[in-house]
């Protein structure tokens, strides 16, 4: 009896270490992703100071997804023209 709950003990305090060791692999990694974005977010703002901010109208916008749409379709036919003549 007395060796099981020794065996029990032992278990629980492993998974105990073990998860202690997980959480701090994950706070590192949470640390690790705070500070990417955080610098990630001052480029931005050092950036968008710099740079000259572009509206774009809803006829502009529509012109061009129209010709992305546009490219995109005579892609396709030319894959697939080129693919009948092999």
């Amino acid at each position: 009896m007395l060796e099981i709950i020794l065996l029990l003990a032992t278990v629980s305090f492993l998974f105990i270490i073990s998860g202690f060791f997980i959480t701090l692999k994950q706070y590192k990694e949470i640390k690790n992703i705070k500070t990417i974005l955080t610098t990630k977010k001052e480029n931005e703002k050092t950036t968008s100071e710099n740079s000259i901010p572009m509206q774009l109208d809803l006829s502009v916008l529509n012109n061009l997804l129209a010709s992305g749409i546009n490219k995109g379709t005579n892609s396709g036919n030319e894959n697939s023209k080129s693919e009948k003549t092999k």
